[in-house]
């Protein structure tokens, strides 16, 4: 670009598609460090799930009209955990953005807090059955059917949320529906649940 040779002297339009990968770039190597260090000293207290909830919803307001989803949060509205609450709201932020990235346009989000797990479905859209065994490994993106290209995502996100579900004692689970996918963060394991070793559900 600084020679202006071939294609990459139009810098209006690469100059954008670099800062994308910088901030890209940025953002995998903040996720990494603070993985050396978080767990170490768990801040454990009463957290409203809903107020959790709320706060990181909104950080995704604009990209959700943008891609003209419809959202709809139902459940139950006073659940309490004790958990640390920035590791937990950065596993609700880290699902929300693989929701709002692989979510077509024009779909809905349905979302269902109850004091035994959070459940998200974003419709519209299917996780490739070669990839979702082992889609929480690092550096695993989802083939899902339809993504928003101008986004780029590294593939640790899931990764991320897997590794802080565990270290708050909770369970992150990925599944195929026949009209979408569903994640499910599992605060305490039903019956149903218990004794399940994988992370994924098929």
């Amino acid at each position: 670009m600084t020679n202006k040779i071939g294609r990459y002297q139009d810098t209006e339009a690469y100059l954008p598609k670099v800062k994308e990968q910088l901030l890209s770039m940025k953002k995998m190597v903040e996720d990494i460090l603070y993985l050396n260090h978080c767990g170490e000293n768990l801040d454990i207290q009463e957290v409203a799930l809903q107020k959790v909830l709320e706060t990181q919803l909104a950080g995704y307001r604009i990209a959700i009209a943008d891609r003209q989803l419809t959202v709809h949060v139902e459940g139950e509205k006073h659940v309490v955990i004790d958990t640390d609450e920035t590791l937990f709201a950065q596993i609700i932020d880290n699902i929300f953005s693989n929701v709002v990235h692989y979510t077509p346009q024009g779909k809905s989000v349905q979302i269902m807090l109850t004091a035994q797990e959070l459940w998200i479905k974003n419709t519209g859209t299917q996780i490739d059955v070669d990839i979702l065994p082992h889609i929480f490994d690092p550096f695993v993106s989802g083939n899902h059917d339809q993504t928003d290209t101008n986004i780029n995502h590294h593939g640790l996100g899931l990764y991320i949320a897997a590794y802080y579900a565990r270290k708050l004692g909770m369970r992150l689970n990925i599944s195929n529906q026949a009209d979408g996918v569903v994640t499910r963060i599992i605060f305490r394991e039903s019956e149903e649940d218990y004794g399940k070793g994988s992370t994924v559900i098929n």
